[in-house]
């Protein structure tokens, strides 16, 4: 009896649990069903501005920063993973925040900016392996991280920035199609392309170093929250990790933060002609756009479509369960009539 019992209260009270599962399902496809509309619409709406509406790119680049960010961080802070947020990636759209709307007259911040937009940032769509994959939040937002700037300051290079933005060494002036209004054209050299940007990434290595390894150590290690760097030492399959493991903590850390300059530094060596030639830079934006759209594809077909058949699978004897639980008036009384 006691048996029977037991069935009896497992039945009874499975299927609260069973319809909340149900109602965080139904809320985690209607999450994912909006952000893949909003994802397709960003892309279309990013196209239509690009032709149409280049001035408009800044704002819309702004929109998109603080509420994809702000959401990350709330997103991240539950999961203990919000130091990311501290990470070089971050940094630079921090900065493009900055130039727009503080330093717009700063032409060296321009340069930096373009810089690690074309630089480090793109080039993190292929290391990272960011993937356009629509319905995911989160994989959108990495996108936009590294992507959302390269296509602002492409835009501004070449189709169209206001003239209170610096780009050419002067104001007052629209940069109309890489052009002035007056007709001149501007160029940058490779010191301002490939050495002045390290000045903000040394400052940005060293607070990052001082408010993870110092300020911040013994909390991130007694919270358990999670940093780029304590990703790499933990993923035994990562070509970093093979680089690092077998040392101490200290010099894999410098090991790892050396990794990160010599990777800044050769992805920072091509800027100048990205700068001064357009069919380069739109062949590039063109390449980094296809890698994100491949490793898109390849989660679709190779990792999601099998997840989702496995879920539909799982799905079966939880319905069954659900179904049999709507009759319990009728188990009371078989059980009755048992006992």
């Amino acid at each position: 009896s006691n048996q029977m019992a037991n069935k009896k209260t497992n039945i009874l009270v499975n299927p609260d649990k069973l319809f909340k599962t149900f109602e965080r399902q139904e809320f985690v496809r209607f999450r994912d069903k909006v952000s893949f509309i909003l994802g397709s619409f960003n892309v279309a709406f990013t196209c239509f501005l690009l032709g149409r509406l280049p001035e408009w790119m800044p704002f819309f680049f702004t929109i998109k920063a603080i509420t994809l960010i702000s959401t990350r961080y709330l997103a991240y802070r539950k999961k203990g993973m919000h130091y990311y947020l501290y990470d070089f990636c971050y940094f630079v759209n921090f900065i493009v925040l900055l130039y727009l709307y503080v330093f717009p007259n700063r032409r060296i911040l321009f340069v930096i900016c373009f810089s690690f937009a074309n630089g480090p940032l793109a080039w993190a769509i292929l290391t990272w392996r960011n993937s356009m994959v629509y319905h995911s939040i989160d994989k959108m937002t990495s996108i936009f991280i590294h992507l959302g700037p390269p296509i602002l300051f492409y835009t501004m290079r070449w189709y169209y920035a206001a003239p209170f933005y610096n780009i050419c060494g002067t104001t007052g002036q629209a940069l109309i199609d890489g052009k002035l209004e007056d007709g001149t054209t501007c160029t940058i050299d490779f010191f301002e392309a490939s050495v002045y940007p390290f000045i903000p990434y040394f400052l940005w290595q060293l607070t990052y170093l001082i408010k993870t390894e110092v300020v911040s150590k013994k909390k991130v290690t007694n919270l358990k929250y999670v940093t780029s760097f304590k990703t790499f030492m933990e993923d035994k399959k990562g070509f970093v990790n093979g680089l690092i493991r077998d040392y101490s903590y200290g010099r894999a850390l410098f090991i790892f933060v050396s990794l990160q300059f010599g990777y800044t530094a050769l992805t920072l060596i091509p800027i100048k002609l990205l700068f001064d030639y357009q069919w380069f830079h739109t062949a590039f934006m063109i390449g980094i756009l296809l890698i994100s759209l491949w490793n898109g594809a390849n989660f679709y077909i190779e990792v999601f479509a099998k997840k989702y058949t496995e879920e539909l699978k799982k799905l079966v004897p939880l319905e069954q369960e659900a179904a049999l639980s709507k009759q319990p008036s009728q188990q009371d009384h078989s059980w009755d009539k048992k006992l």
